[in-house]
């Protein structure tokens, strides 16, 4: 965590609850616990008030395949997402749609995270090439990586 290398501090990391989401972003937690950044892991509905007593002026998300609510993106200075393909293509969309659509290369985004699903500006991104061979579960092994 680059931010953490700098002196930035960081509140929290949030992640959706549900074991499919939580395996997705599972190098992110441990990189979080090792920095000792506290996990947030939530329902959607439940987002705002997991977070009310933290006091943060950051967000991350990794891949969080919900809108997080306009009141907790006013509260902070960056809200940055980590989306599993290469925005804006396949924005809202899950990894699966890179091989529906034969998409020869693929990757991680990274973006601020506005109103919108998954429209705000984009950071950095990461590319890959898509094999013919690849699924989904060879996909998201890419991304984590």
């Amino acid at each position: 965590m680059l931010l953490a290398d700098h002196g930035q501090a960081i509140a929290a990391v949030v992640v959706p609850d549900g074991y499919k989401y939580r395996d997705g972003c599972r190098r992110v937690i441990e990189v979080s616990r090792e920095l000792d950044i506290p996990t947030i892991t939530t329902l959607p509905t439940q987002l705002s008030k997991s977070v009310t007593d933290l006091e943060f002026n950051m967000i991350f998300s990794c891949g969080y395949p919900f809108r997080v609510p306009e009141l907790l993106l006013k509260r902070v200075h960056y809200a940055i997402n980590f989306h599993p393909t290469l925005l804006p293509r396949h924005r809202g969309r899950y990894l699966h749609w890179i091989i529906l659509e034969g998409d020869r290369e693929s990757g991680v985004t990274a973006h601020f995270m506005d109103n919108e699903l998954d429209t705000g500006a984009i950071v950095r991104q990461m590319r890959f090439p898509v094999s013919k061979f690849d699924t989904v579960e060879s996909l998201l092994r890419k991304v984590l990586i």
